[in-house]
């Protein structure tokens, strides 16, 4: 396990998460949901996935739901993040286009997204 691979993945992923942030705050009909729903899926099998390296487990490119299940072996505070709000959850996101273009339903993802970041934030303060 290379720790600075696992920095960069959840300094990219923070990159992604801001990028949505910015996008969802512009007017609602200049908001690309597609760009959007992109970054977020993608931010959050990065964070997930920098986790599992922090805690010496290789790169994965599995599903976020799988990433998340391991992710609660490390921290059983990982149970409160619910995925059931992402559709996209049970897909390999190299594997999948899916998207949504529903606003409210990007935003929901980006709140899940934005708490599996603090609790990744939160147990790699060590590191």
């Amino acid at each position: 396990m290379n720790k600075n691979n696992a920095q960069q993945l959840l300094l990219d992923a923070r990159k992604n998460l801001e990028f949505a942030r910015i996008e969802m705050k512009r007017a609602q009909d200049d908001v690309v949901s597609y760009l959007v729903c992109h970054a977020i899926r993608k931010a959050s099998a990065q964070l997930l996935n920098g986790f599992l390296m922090l805690n010496g487990e290789p790169d994965s490119r599995a599903p976020m739901n799988e990433l998340l299940e391991k992710c609660r072996f490390y921290d059983k505070n990982f149970v409160a993040i619910d995925l059931s709000s992402i559709d996209c959850r049970g897909l390999n996101l190299e594997e999948s286009d899916c998207h949504c273009t529903d606003l409210k339903k990007v935003g929901q993802c980006l709140n899940v997204a934005t708490k599996i970041e603090q609790l990744v934030a939160y147990n790699s303060m060590a590191y």
